[in-house]
């Protein structure tokens, strides 16, 4: 569905003229292609996920993607300014609490006896 919608708006924009359509050059791809193979397997997991576990734990980790990858990030050198990282506090708070209340779909998922 997404990808239609996409389609339905980026085509007549590109046709008519509004917007020039990109041009990838073999760099441009060689760069892009890492972010779109870990976005891909995000997205596959995502789904997977929905069907193994509670739709709202599923939610809950994609809602930690910001911190996860401020983590990645400041591993790689770039760390985020100290407004940027404020920002996730209240992001990371909401997971917790959110967290606690999904531990029985986690027990039940991991197959732990209570």
């Amino acid at each position: 569905m997404q990808l239609g919608v996409g389609l339905v708006y980026v085509l007549p924009t590109w046709a008519l003229g509004f917007r020039r359509a990109p041009t990838l050059t073999l760099t441009n791809f060689r760069a892009l292609l890492p972010i779109a193979v870990f976005h891909t397997i995000g997205h596959v997991l995502t789904v997977l996920s929905l069907s193994a576990g509670s739709v709202s734990f599923t939610h809950i980790v994609k809602a930690a993607e910001p911190f996860f990858s401020s983590v990645v990030g400041a591993v790689t050198g770039a760390i985020p300014p100290l407004p940027v990282m404020a920002t996730l506090i209240p992001v990371v708070g909401g997971v917790c609490i959110a967290s606690l209340k999904e531990v029985s779909s986690c027990v039940a998922i991991l197959g732990v006896p209570r």
